[in-house]
Formats: C-alpha cells, sequence, structure tokens
C-alpha cells in the first residue's frame, strides 16, 4: 500500500509506515532505508519527479504480473503511475495496463521503482533539459544553463531549504562535502525553464 499524507515524510515513520510482517512465498514491498514495507505512507502533495523503490521475491522461475488495485484519491483520477523495470529499460504505464514479466527465482530489491512520469532519464545522474544541466562531480553538485541561471535551490528529503542563490551567472556550485548521505532535491529556473532533480550524495 502506497499514499501521500499531509503530515508524513519521505523518511521512515511509524506513525505512516510499517513493515512488511513477513516475507512469503511471493511477496512485494516498498523499500525506505533498507526496510521492507506493508504500507508506506510519503509526504503530500506527489510531485511527478517522486521515486518509490520497490522489492520483490519470486519463488520458483516464470512468468509474473504486476497490476494496480483498490486505487482512491489522486490515483482514481488525474494521477497516472509508471513502474521502471531498470533490468529491460523500460517504462510502464501501469495506470492502464498490468506489467508481465520474466524472471528466475530470487529476491530483488534493486530491479522496480514506481515512477511518475516517463521520462527516460529519471534515474540518470546526470540530467539536461532545455540547456540546464545537473550533474555531480567528487565535491560539488553542479547546475550550469546556456543562459544565466535566474535562481537554484537544494533541498533535503524533508523539503527543508539548504541552499539558495538567485541571479547568478550559467553555472552554479553547491558544495556536497558538507551534506549527510541522502536524498536531496535541487531546483533549477533559467529564464523560462525549471528543472527539478532528485540527487543523491
Amino acid at each position: 500500500m502506497l499514499g501521500y499524507v499531509d503530515q508524513a515524510s519521505n523518511n521512515f515513520d511509524s506513525d505512516f509506515d510499517a513493515e512488511l510482517l513477513s516475507v512469503g512465498k511471493d511477496s512485494f514491498w516498498s523499500i525506505i532505508d533498507n526496510k521492507k514495507l506493508g504500507i508506506q505512507g510519503r509526504q503530500a502533495p506527489l510531485f511527478n519527479d517522486d521515486i518509490v523503490k520497490l522489492g520483490m521475491k519470486a519463488a520458483d522461475d516464470g512468468t509474473y504480473t504486476i497490476s494496480l488495485k483498490d486505487r482512491e484519491g489522486i490515483f482514481s483520477t488525474t494521477q497516472t503511475v509508471y513502474l521502471k523495470d531498470k533490468y529491460l529499460n523500460k517504462v510502464i504505464n501501469i495506470t492502464e495496463n498490468p506489467y508481465s514479466f520474466s524472471t528466475t527465482a530470487g529476491t530483488y530489491d534493486d530491479r522496480f521503482e514506481v515512477v511518475y512520469r516517463p521520462s527516460e532519464n529519471l534515474a540518470a545522474d546526470n540530467v539536461v533539459k532545455k540547456g540546464i544541466q545537473i550533474y555531480k562531480d567528487s565535491q560539488n553538485f553542479i547546475v550550469k544553463s546556456d543562459e544565466n541561471l535566474e535562481e537554484v535551490s537544494l533541498y533535503d528529503a524533508l523539503g527543508r531549504l539548504l541552499f539558495n542563490t538567485k541571479n547568478a551567472k550559467n553555472e552554479v556550485l553547491i558544495n556536497k562535502t558538507i551534506l549527510a548521505e541522502g536524498m536531496y532535491i535541487i531546483k533549477a529556473y533559467s529564464r523560462n525553464t525549471m528543472l527539478t532533480k532528485k540527487v543523491l550524495k
């Protein structure tokens, strides 16, 4: 079960998240901090660049099918849900159709993600959009643009603003060596273009 709740965060929270009680013969779960979750409450509102890691156990070699059921709220009306198969480099609209795939028996915590846009670059560390680039080296997160950057902001996973600069030139360096390990969000504006990207330290 996956939902978006006003009071929830995107870290493990015992008020909104519940670990899987047991891993059955064939099981499916979401993942936070290496915990297998049967229920996950994520921070509302839902942004279309959100990514939810999934894990699964297949007891036997064969073909399995993933589908959505019991959709409520925005998931029953306007919000499209995509499944990313990282092994096959596919992004599937599972709001419209179930997804069938073949696998050998085993446990897989690195194959699937729930995403909310069909971009081929969802999992990339280096992203380009209309002249804006966001990437990293050993010391910095780097934001570059063909034009001067109007504003660049860095947020942590709880949505707290950690860095902001306005009216910069066409390159901004954000020192990531002073940051804790984890996920961050960079938002960059350049004239009529805005790019939001999740990055990992």
